[in-house]
This record gives structure tokens, sequence and C-alpha cells, in this order.
């Protein structure tokens, strides 16, 4: 579907692995950056896809303790898969891994990202 995604991509795209939120309030590694040859590499979030059966909000940012945002919060509705693509997602270009806290536990999460090589 040729609609979906920008043509003019700069990078790679990589998706996480599925990650089940396992704690309320508790921050947990959602993507690991590539390290690159000299340095790691830097990503910005395009896409992200998310389940629960109850609503809550997820908080993506930095840091395990504490969280640091790098994008508003995100409420998630009950019941349906939540999907957010790279036009409803600040772009926001990170150099450290993504890690993901939430309000209620058993969230299931994926993002895709960009990498710059």
């Amino acid at each position: 579907m040729a609609g979906l995604y920008r043509t003019n991509a700069r990078g790679i795209r990589k998706s996480s692995l599925v990650v089940t939120v396992a704690a309320a309030g508790v921050a947990e590694a959602l993507y690991l950056q590539t390290v690159g040859t000299t340095n790691p590499r830097r990503f910005c979030v395009r896409k992200i896809a998310a389940y629960l059966n109850v609503d809550c909000i997820i908080q993506l940012g930095i840091g395990l303790a504490p969280l640091v945002p790098i994008m508003p919060a995100i409420p998630v509705i009950g019941g349906f898969l939540n999907t957010w693509w790279e036009d409803e997602i600040p772009e926001v270009w990170v150099n450290a891994d993504l890690t993901v806290q939430s309000d209620v536990l058993g969230v299931a999460l994926q993002v895709e990202v960009e990498e710059l090589e």
C-alpha cells in the first residue's frame, strides 16, 4: 500500500518484537537500538500498535528509572487494535533504547522505527 508510507524514507525500517507490559507504572524495554560500526544508530518511531481489553494510557520514552518521555502520552481504547501511523506521531529522533510505561499491565505493544545508517 503505497499511501501508507512516505516515499522520502531516509533509513531502514525495523519492527520491534511484540512486548507485553508486565507491571503498571514501571518502564520496560520496547526497542533496543542497533549498534553501528562506531556509534549507535539514531531512530524515529514510525508506527505504533497497541492492544488491551480495557482503556489505558501508554508513554513512550527513553530510560528505565525514571522514564523520560519523548512524545505525549497515548490513550489506548480497550478492545481495539490501536494503530498510529507516522503522520499521526511526532517525529522525534532518538539515540537511546526505547522504553514504554503504562498505567495498566498487560498491554501488548509493537513499534516500527526508521533507523539511520
